[in-house]
């Protein structure tokens, strides 16, 4: 029976200290639980803020997508004004230029007829 006893006790221990162990190993992977809980949250922080970063890069995209086709729009503007400038000066420089060398020739005519006529003496 004392043997019995002991073999008991050496039982007792040892089941106190598998439960022990069990134990650390049961706190070991609650603490490593935590930690890994811990960095997904960090990563889904790290992820929210990237997404959310992309989209207001996506909304400043689109807001310089529609200031570059405005500016096309009035620089095509611009361009058929300037087309039109440039024809309208085109027009009256000739206009000019015919009236410059109808002067021209009435001056010659004038200076012709001027020369043909007697000279009186007085």
């Amino acid at each position: 029976q004392i043997m019995s006893t002991t073999d008991s006790e050496q039982q007792l221990q040892d089941a106190a200290k598998n439960l022990d162990d069990m134990r650390a190993q049961i706190a070991s992977l609650e603490a490593a639980n935590k930690a890994q809980k811990e960095e997904l949250e960090a990563v889904t922080t790290a992820r929210d803020e990237a997404q959310k970063a992309a989209e207001l890069a996506e909304a400043k995209l689109e807001e310089q997508l529609v200031a570059v086709q405005e500016l096309r729009q009035a620089k095509e503007e611009v361009d058929r004004d300037l087309s039109t400038v440039v024809a309208d000066r085109d027009y009256y420089r000739d206009q000019l230029n015919a009236f410059a060398d109808d002067v021209n020739v009435r001056t010659e005519k004038a200076e012709q007829a001027e020369d043909e006529l007697p000279t009186t003496r007085a």
